[in-house]
């Protein structure tokens, strides 16, 4: 046991100094971390990695700009999310007071709608290159090799994997693993590191978009067969999620896909049977697994009815059928900037991403958040089309954000927990004035030299 407690101090000290002599791989770390390194309890109390290492990464990069006196990159992205923030604070602020509940629980709430700011701050104003950004997204993918491997088996409940997820990937805040094992002593719908099956069903579609995409790309055999193995089991985890989510995600992905190769005929024509094949493996052990496993043809069937009656939203969102009567409620009487982060009573505030803003900021917050993703999706299509790395992370950023957006009317797409880091990161990427700035110079540099070869 001392040897695992000096080991686990040296790694400590090792990821707490990193930053100060590598901070693009701190951020490397900082992202691996967020997404697979299990809760730390302490008492009732979990602790994520990410909650301390963003505060830190944040202090040494501005230090570092300070001491070196270089200007900080502040996108029109980023001022729109300050104002975001503040409206959901002056929400909150106003709530409480009309209340009289502590603010306590709402700090800590206001510090996980800041992070993302920080992740786009961070993201934005550190020198990278194109074997950064390739390193960012080969990371994801390798990372999710292993998430995917266990929502599989979290879904066949091989041996104690069930009891891992719970111990290392819960939390008392969420529900759906606990009541899963108390109905069924294990994990009827498979959540990954996540926590709940639409929230793994959303990462399992950003994995998806994005290998698709590397993919459509000049690889070497290998990484080809990497790609090959990450679609393929994402495809298999998105089913074990037992999700609609996933399956109408999966349509839009196919739908971007045509639409982003619309000049490539060929390209969408091998693509179409790649699909098919899978489909059809994939359909094939189904059919051979499901009756097998008799506890899952009533949910998966009832998912598919769902989605062919066209009535997956109805449970959602109608005031009849719907759970968010109570939501209705809370935002006719506050219409404007809503409750914050003030739980009230009935209202349930999980399913959407554009009921919780409506909720949490009022007509002001959810003006204010679509027109981040008004800007962001009108800068990085612009920028897609710059040559190189820099196009490729804004086309992935842009595709990403229509995924996320699209999905987000039956899920919180943008509040998901270990993904949100990545997501944003993503962002500051596309949006980092080193990489923006190198590209450019290298395009108005070859515009002279053609400008002096065309004067000779």
């Amino acid at each position: 046991m001392d040897a695992v407690k000096i080991f686990a101090l040296l790694l400590f000290l090792f990821v707490l100094l990193l930053p100060l002599a590598a901070l693009r791989k701190a951020l490397i770390v900082y992202l691996i971390g967020s997404l697979v390194l299990p809760y730390f309890h302490l008492g009732d109390l979990a602790i994520r990695f990410e909650l301390i290492y963003a505060i830190w990464l944040t202090l040494i990069l501005l230090a570092k700009i300070l001491i070196k006196r270089r200007p900080l990159r502040w996108h029109p992205i980023n001022s729109l999310y300050f104002l975001y923030f503040m409206v959901i604070v002056m929400s909150t602020l106003l709530a409480l007071a009309q209340c009289g509940e502590s603010l306590t629980w709402g700090v800590i709430a206001f510090y996980g709608l800041l992070r993302p700011l920080l992740v786009l701050i961070l993201f934005m104003n550190v020198k990278i290159d194109e074997r950064f950004v390739r390193s960012v997204l080969w990371c994801f993918l390798i990372l999710s090799l292993g998430v995917n491997t266990l929502s599989v088996l979290q879904f066949l409940n091989v041996g104690s994997v069930t009891q891992i997820t719970q111990v290392f990937y819960s939390s008392a805040f969420r529900t759906p693993i606990a009541g899963s094992i108390q109905a069924f002593s294990f994990l009827l719908r498979s959540v990954g590191v996540f926590e709940s099956p639409v929230y793994n069903a959303i990462f399992i579609l950003v994995v998806l978009l994005i290998a698709i995409n590397m993919l459509l790309q000049k690889q070497s055999v290998s990484r080809r067969w990497i790609l090959y193995l990450a679609i393929i089991l994402a495809i298999i985890a998105g089913i074990t999620t037992i999700s609609s989510t996933f399956l109408l995600g999966a349509v839009v992905i196919l739908g971007i896909i045509v639409w982003d190769n619309a000049r490539y005929p060929m390209r969408i024509f091998r693509l179409a049977w790649a699909a098919v094949i899978v489909i059809a493996i994939i359909f094939s052990v189904g059919f051979l697994l499901l009756p097998r496993v008799s506890y899952l043809n009533g949910p998966f069937n009832y998912k598919l009815d769902q989605i062919i009656s066209g009535q997956v939203f109805s449970t959602r969102y109608s005031p009849e059928e719907g759970n968010l009567w109570g939501i209705y409620e809370a935002v006719a009487n506050r219409p404007l900037i809503g409750w914050g982060n003030v739980q009230q009573e009935g209202a349930f505030v999980g399913d959407s991403t554009y009921v919780a803003t409506l909720y949490q900021g009022g007509i002001i917050g959810l003006l204010l958040f679509l027109s981040i993703f008004y800007v962001l999706i009108w800068r990085s299509s612009v920028s897609s089309g710059l040559p190189g790395i820099a196009g490729f992370i804004n086309k992935l950023t842009l595709w990403v954000t229509i995924l996320l957006l699209l999905v987000g009317i039956g899920a919180p797409s943008f509040y998901i927990l270990r993904l949100q880091e990545w997501y944003w990161a993503l962002v500051g990427l596309a949006f980092n004035g080193h990489l923006l700035g190198v590209v450019r110079g290298e395009i108005s540099l070859q515009s002279k030299k053609n400008t002096l070869r065309n004067s000779e």
